[in-house]
Protein backbone atom coordinates (compact mmCIF):
# COMPACT_ATOMS: atom_id res chain seq x y z
CA UNK A 1 0.00 0.00 0.00
CA UNK A 2 1.24 3.49 -0.83
CA UNK A 3 -0.04 7.04 -1.20
CA UNK A 4 -0.91 8.52 -4.61
CA UNK A 5 -1.21 12.27 -5.14
CA UNK A 6 -1.53 14.49 -8.19
CA UNK A 7 -0.22 14.48 -10.80
CA UNK A 8 -0.74 10.74 -11.36
CA UNK A 9 -1.98 10.56 -14.95
CA UNK A 10 1.20 8.85 -16.22
CA UNK A 11 0.93 6.21 -13.51
CA UNK A 12 -2.72 5.58 -14.42
CA UNK A 13 -1.89 5.14 -18.11
CA UNK A 14 0.96 2.80 -17.21
CA UNK A 15 -1.46 0.62 -15.22
CA UNK A 16 -3.91 0.78 -18.13
CA UNK A 17 -1.25 -0.32 -20.62
CA UNK A 18 -0.15 -3.30 -18.52
CA UNK A 19 -3.65 -4.59 -17.70
CA UNK A 20 -4.18 -7.78 -19.72
CA UNK A 21 -7.75 -8.76 -18.87
CA UNK A 22 -9.82 -5.94 -17.42
CA UNK A 23 -9.98 -2.31 -16.38
CA UNK A 24 -12.85 -1.30 -14.12
CA UNK A 25 -13.48 2.27 -13.06
CA UNK A 26 -16.03 3.99 -10.86
CA UNK A 27 -16.03 7.78 -11.24
CA UNK A 28 -18.86 10.34 -11.04
CA UNK A 29 -17.28 12.57 -13.71
CA UNK A 30 -15.64 11.54 -16.97
CA UNK A 31 -14.01 13.55 -19.76
CA UNK A 32 -13.56 12.55 -23.40
CA UNK A 33 -9.83 13.26 -23.77
CA UNK A 34 -8.97 10.92 -20.89
CA UNK A 35 -11.19 8.21 -22.40
CA UNK A 36 -9.39 8.56 -25.71
CA UNK A 37 -6.00 8.23 -24.00
CA UNK A 38 -7.21 5.16 -22.11
CA UNK A 39 -8.37 3.49 -25.33
CA UNK A 40 -5.07 4.25 -27.06
CA UNK A 41 -3.06 2.98 -24.09
CA UNK A 42 -4.91 -0.23 -23.26
CA UNK A 43 -4.21 -3.58 -24.89
CA UNK A 44 -6.72 -4.61 -27.54
CA UNK A 45 -8.00 -7.67 -25.67
CA UNK A 46 -8.42 -5.86 -22.34
CA UNK A 47 -12.06 -5.30 -21.43
CA UNK A 48 -13.11 -1.94 -20.03
CA UNK A 49 -16.05 -1.08 -17.78
CA UNK A 50 -17.07 2.28 -16.32
CA UNK A 51 -19.70 3.04 -13.70
CA UNK A 52 -20.54 6.73 -13.54
CA UNK A 53 -23.40 9.18 -13.06
CA UNK A 54 -25.67 10.63 -15.72
CA UNK A 55 -26.74 14.10 -14.57
CA UNK A 56 -27.86 16.96 -16.76
CA UNK A 57 -26.04 19.47 -14.53
CA UNK A 58 -22.71 17.69 -15.12
CA UNK A 59 -23.07 17.88 -18.89
CA UNK A 60 -24.41 21.44 -18.80
CA UNK A 61 -21.37 22.61 -16.82
CA UNK A 62 -18.90 20.55 -18.90
CA UNK A 63 -17.80 18.61 -15.84
CA UNK A 64 -18.62 15.44 -17.77
CA UNK A 65 -18.68 14.90 -21.53
CA UNK A 66 -21.45 13.13 -23.42
CA UNK A 67 -18.85 12.46 -26.10
CA UNK A 68 -16.86 10.45 -23.54
CA UNK A 69 -19.75 8.00 -23.36
CA UNK A 70 -19.87 7.76 -27.14
CA UNK A 71 -16.11 7.25 -27.38
CA UNK A 72 -16.15 4.38 -24.90
CA UNK A 73 -19.20 2.76 -26.45
CA UNK A 74 -17.58 2.92 -29.91
CA UNK A 75 -14.57 1.08 -28.46
CA UNK A 76 -16.84 -1.68 -27.05
CA UNK A 77 -16.49 -0.39 -23.51
CA UNK A 78 -19.26 -1.13 -21.04
CA UNK A 79 -20.87 1.90 -19.42
CA UNK A 80 -23.21 1.68 -16.47
CA UNK A 81 -24.78 4.52 -14.56
CA UNK A 82 -25.85 4.94 -10.97
CA UNK A 83 -27.16 8.32 -9.74
CA UNK A 84 -25.61 7.92 -6.28
CA UNK A 85 -22.01 7.31 -7.32
CA UNK A 86 -19.61 9.58 -5.42
CA UNK A 87 -16.48 7.45 -5.00
CA UNK A 88 -13.55 6.94 -7.37
CA UNK A 89 -12.23 3.39 -7.74
CA UNK A 90 -9.78 2.08 -10.36
CA UNK A 91 -9.21 -1.68 -10.74
CA UNK A 92 -6.70 -3.43 -13.01
CA UNK A 93 -6.97 -7.17 -13.75
CA UNK A 94 -8.73 -7.46 -10.36
CA UNK A 95 -5.23 -7.51 -8.83
CA UNK A 96 -4.37 -3.83 -8.38
CA UNK A 97 -6.63 -1.05 -7.12
CA UNK A 98 -6.56 2.69 -6.58
CA UNK A 99 -9.02 4.38 -4.26
CA UNK A 100 -8.86 8.14 -4.65
CA UNK A 101 -10.69 11.44 -4.55
CA UNK A 102 -9.75 11.97 -8.23
CA UNK A 103 -12.35 11.89 -10.99
CA UNK A 104 -11.58 10.52 -14.48
CA UNK A 105 -10.58 13.93 -15.85
CA UNK A 106 -7.54 16.20 -16.24
CA UNK A 107 -8.61 18.05 -13.11
CA UNK A 108 -8.59 14.80 -11.17
CA UNK A 109 -5.41 13.43 -12.71
CA UNK A 110 -3.31 16.57 -13.12
CA UNK A 111 -4.69 19.81 -11.72
CA UNK A 112 -6.53 19.38 -8.42
CA UNK A 113 -4.82 18.32 -5.23
CA UNK A 114 -6.16 14.77 -5.04
CA UNK A 115 -5.29 12.06 -2.56
CA UNK A 116 -5.56 8.29 -2.76
CA UNK A 117 -4.00 4.93 -2.05
CA UNK A 118 -2.61 2.20 -4.31
CA UNK A 119 -3.33 -1.39 -3.27
CA UNK A 120 -1.80 -4.72 -4.31
CA UNK A 121 -2.64 -6.68 -1.17
CA UNK A 122 -4.79 -9.65 -2.29
CA UNK A 123 -7.23 -9.43 0.61
CA UNK A 124 -7.78 -5.68 0.29
CA UNK A 125 -8.08 -5.75 -3.52
CA UNK A 126 -10.56 -8.65 -3.24
CA UNK A 127 -12.66 -6.55 -0.88
CA UNK A 128 -12.58 -3.57 -3.25
CA UNK A 129 -13.57 -5.87 -6.13
CA UNK A 130 -16.44 -7.30 -4.08
CA UNK A 131 -17.71 -3.78 -3.36
CA UNK A 132 -17.34 -2.87 -7.02
CA UNK A 133 -19.44 -5.87 -8.02
CA UNK A 134 -22.11 -4.96 -5.48
CA UNK A 135 -22.42 -1.51 -7.09
CA UNK A 136 -22.33 -2.98 -10.61
CA UNK A 137 -25.25 -5.29 -9.75
CA UNK A 138 -27.18 -2.79 -7.64
CA UNK A 139 -30.84 -2.28 -8.53
CA UNK A 140 -30.19 1.41 -9.29
CA UNK A 141 -27.29 0.61 -11.65
CA UNK A 142 -28.18 0.19 -15.32
CA UNK A 143 -26.66 0.39 -18.78
CA UNK A 144 -26.75 3.78 -20.50
CA UNK A 145 -28.75 4.02 -23.72
CA UNK A 146 -27.62 5.75 -26.90
CA UNK A 147 -31.08 7.37 -27.22
CA UNK A 148 -30.57 9.07 -23.85
CA UNK A 149 -27.26 10.54 -25.02
CA UNK A 150 -28.97 11.86 -28.14
CA UNK A 151 -31.75 13.61 -26.21
CA UNK A 152 -29.38 15.36 -23.78
CA UNK A 153 -27.21 16.39 -26.74
CA UNK A 154 -30.27 17.96 -28.40
CA UNK A 155 -30.97 19.93 -25.22
CA UNK A 156 -27.38 21.11 -24.85
CA UNK A 157 -26.70 21.99 -28.48
CA UNK A 158 -28.59 25.33 -28.63
CA UNK A 159 -27.45 26.27 -25.11
CA UNK A 160 -23.74 25.78 -25.85
CA UNK A 161 -24.02 27.17 -29.38
CA UNK A 162 -25.70 30.43 -28.38
CA UNK A 163 -23.38 31.17 -25.46
CA UNK A 164 -19.79 32.06 -26.23
CA UNK A 165 -18.10 32.70 -22.90
CA UNK A 166 -20.80 30.97 -20.89
CA UNK A 167 -20.44 30.87 -17.15
CA UNK A 168 -22.34 28.16 -15.36
CA UNK A 169 -25.14 29.67 -13.33
CA UNK A 170 -25.80 27.33 -10.48
CA UNK A 171 -28.69 28.04 -8.16
CA UNK A 172 -28.10 30.10 -5.06
CA UNK A 173 -27.38 28.04 -2.00
CA UNK A 174 -30.61 27.17 -0.26
CA UNK A 175 -31.50 24.73 2.45
CA UNK A 176 -34.67 22.79 1.85
CA UNK A 177 -36.26 19.98 3.80
CA UNK A 178 -34.58 17.23 1.80
CA UNK A 179 -31.34 18.03 -0.03
CA UNK A 180 -28.96 20.79 -1.06
CA UNK A 181 -29.47 22.38 -4.47
CA UNK A 182 -25.89 22.70 -5.72
CA UNK A 183 -26.64 20.48 -8.73
CA UNK A 184 -29.56 22.60 -9.99
CA UNK A 185 -28.75 24.71 -13.04
CA UNK A 186 -30.37 27.80 -14.52
CA UNK A 187 -30.82 26.29 -17.96
CA UNK A 188 -33.35 27.78 -20.43
CA UNK A 189 -36.57 25.83 -19.97
CA UNK A 190 -37.34 26.22 -23.66
CA UNK A 191 -34.14 24.36 -24.60
CA UNK A 192 -35.17 21.39 -22.46
CA UNK A 193 -38.84 21.27 -23.41
CA UNK A 194 -38.07 21.67 -27.13
CA UNK A 195 -36.88 18.03 -27.37
CA UNK A 196 -40.19 16.66 -26.09
CA UNK A 197 -43.63 16.55 -27.63
CA UNK A 198 -47.08 15.15 -26.91
CA UNK A 199 -47.44 13.28 -23.63
CA UNK A 200 -43.76 13.72 -22.64
CA UNK A 201 -43.96 17.48 -23.10
CA UNK A 202 -47.18 17.84 -21.10
CA UNK A 203 -45.85 15.81 -18.17
CA UNK A 204 -42.61 17.81 -18.26
CA UNK A 205 -44.68 21.03 -18.14
CA UNK A 206 -46.66 19.70 -15.19
CA UNK A 207 -43.47 18.89 -13.28
CA UNK A 208 -42.11 22.33 -14.14
CA UNK A 209 -45.29 23.92 -12.73
CA UNK A 210 -44.89 22.33 -9.30
CA UNK A 211 -44.07 25.18 -6.94
CA UNK A 212 -40.96 23.87 -5.20
CA UNK A 213 -37.67 22.44 -6.47
CA UNK A 214 -38.46 19.27 -4.55
CA UNK A 215 -41.77 17.66 -5.47
CA UNK A 216 -43.73 14.46 -5.01
CA UNK A 217 -45.59 12.20 -7.40
CA UNK A 218 -48.81 13.23 -5.66
CA UNK A 219 -48.18 16.86 -6.61
CA UNK A 220 -47.79 15.96 -10.28
CA UNK A 221 -50.91 13.80 -10.09
CA UNK A 222 -52.87 16.94 -9.19
CA UNK A 223 -52.63 17.76 -12.91
CA UNK A 224 -54.55 14.58 -13.81
CA UNK A 225 -57.72 16.43 -14.87
CA UNK A 226 -55.66 18.85 -16.95
CA UNK A 227 -53.99 15.92 -18.72
CA UNK A 228 -57.34 14.19 -19.25
CA UNK A 229 -58.57 17.20 -21.20
CA UNK A 230 -55.55 17.01 -23.50
CA UNK A 231 -55.59 13.20 -23.79
CA UNK A 232 -59.25 12.19 -23.27
CA UNK A 233 -58.73 8.60 -24.42
CA UNK A 234 -55.75 7.95 -22.14
CA UNK A 235 -56.37 5.55 -19.24
CA UNK A 236 -54.47 5.09 -15.96
CA UNK A 237 -52.94 8.57 -16.09
CA UNK A 238 -51.28 8.44 -12.61
CA UNK A 239 -49.52 5.21 -13.58
CA UNK A 240 -48.36 6.70 -16.87
CA UNK A 241 -47.16 9.87 -15.08
CA UNK A 242 -44.98 7.69 -12.84
CA UNK A 243 -43.53 5.91 -15.89
CA UNK A 244 -42.72 9.27 -17.49
CA UNK A 245 -41.05 10.53 -14.31
CA UNK A 246 -38.86 7.40 -14.40
CA UNK A 247 -37.88 8.38 -17.96
CA UNK A 248 -36.87 11.89 -16.84
CA UNK A 249 -34.88 10.24 -14.04
CA UNK A 250 -33.02 8.15 -16.61
CA UNK A 251 -32.18 11.32 -18.56
CA UNK A 252 -30.65 12.88 -15.44
CA UNK A 253 -33.14 15.77 -15.49
CA UNK A 254 -34.51 14.93 -12.05
CA UNK A 255 -33.20 13.10 -8.99
CA UNK A 256 -35.03 10.65 -6.76
CA UNK A 257 -34.36 11.66 -3.16
CA UNK A 258 -36.13 8.79 -1.43
CA UNK A 259 -39.37 8.61 0.57
CA UNK A 260 -41.39 9.64 -2.49
CA UNK A 261 -39.52 12.92 -3.07
CA UNK A 262 -37.99 14.06 -6.38
CA UNK A 263 -35.91 17.09 -7.29
CA UNK A 264 -35.91 19.10 -10.52
CA UNK A 265 -32.36 19.73 -11.70
CA UNK A 266 -33.31 22.84 -13.64
CA UNK A 267 -34.60 26.19 -12.49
Amino acid sequence: MRIITTPWKNELLELVSTAKKSIKIISPLVKENICQELILSKQSQTKFELITTFKFSHFYSNKSDLSAFETLMAANGKIKINPRIHSNIYLFDDKKAIITSANFSDYGLLNNFEYGIFLEDKILVAQVLEDYNIIAKHQETRAVKKAELDIIQKILMPIHKNTTERKLRLSKFEVDHIKETFDVVDAPIEAISAVFEGWQLEVFNCINLTQQQVFTLAEVNLFENHLKKIFPSLKNIPEKIEIQIKYFLDLGLINFLGDGFYKKLWR
